[in-house]
């Protein structure tokens, strides 16, 4: 019998350590092509409406832009 109450008490202290990791969900991730809109004297790019449930305002992004094409002249 006393065997049993030290495997019995090993099973709880094993699962107290599993509930206490502290496991990140996977990062969200987007891809959008979008043309760089004017806002006055500024450039920006909008984010469309459809994500703004995902990305509510004060949401930290990175941003990775790539020149798909480009206006002549500009």
């Amino acid at each position: 019998m006393e065997t049993l109450t030290n495997q019995k008490q090993f099973n709880i202290q094993k699962s107290e350590i599993s509930v206490s990791q502290n496991i990140k969900p996977a990062p969200k991730h987007f891809e959008i092509r979008k043309r760089i809109a004017k806002h006055g004297v500024n450039s920006i790019i909008v984010i469309p409406k459809l994500l703004q449930n995902d990305l509510p305002r004060g949401t930290i992004v990175d941003i990775q832009i790539k020149v798909v094409e480009q206006e002549e002249g500009k």
